[in-house]
C-alpha cells in the first residue's frame, strides 16, 4: 500500500497549511516567541516599524502589544513610511522588525527569480507576472 503513494509536493503542502488562518497565526506566535527569546539578550528595545498603509500599521501595532505583553521592552516606529523607507530603515538599523508580504520580501531582496520562487510558482500554478 506505502509503495503506491506519490512524493508529496512540500512547497504546495506549506502553501496550504499557511491558507489556513489558524496555522499563519500559530506561526505568527512561534515567530513572536522566537523574538521574545532573542531581544532577551538584546542591550535596548525592539524597535518596531512598518508600512504607512493600514494593513502594516495594525500588524505593527499587534507586534508591539504582543511584546509588550511578554515584557519585553519596544520602541514604536509604526508608519514610517513607503517601502523605500522602511525597507531603507530597516538596513540602517532604525527598526529592528517590520510585517512584509512574502512577495514583496523576495522582490526586495532580488530574490525573485530564485529557484524557491520558480517551485512555489509551479506549485500554485502562479504566473511569471503575477497576475
Amino acid at each position: 500500500m506505502l509503495g503506491n503513494m506519490r512524493p508529496i509536493n512540500s512547497v504546495k503542502v506549506f502553501i496550504m497549511f499557511l491558507s489556513c488562518p489558524l496555522m499563519r497565526r500559530t506561526f505568527l506566535v512561534i515567530g513572536i516567541g522566537l523574538l521574545v527569546s532573542w531581544s532577551a539578550q538584546a542591550a535596548g528595545p525592539v524597535r518596531v516599524g512598518s508600512k504607512i498603509d493600514t494593513e502594516g500599521k495594525l500588524l505593527g501595532h499587534m507586534m508591539v502589544l504582543a511584546l509588550n505583553a511578554n515584557g519585553i521592552k519596544t520602541e514604536n516606529k509604526v508608519s514610517l513610511g513607503n517601502t523605500k523607507i522602511v525597507r531603507t530603515a530597516l538596513l540602517t538599523g532604525e527598526i529592528d522588525l517590520y510585517p512584509e508580504y512574502t512577495g514583496n520580501g523576495a522582490f526586495m531582496l532580488g530574490a525573485e527569480k530564485s529557484p524557491a520562487w520558480r517551485a512555489f510558482r509551479q506549485a500554485t500554478n502562479w504566473p511569471e507576472n503575477g497576475f
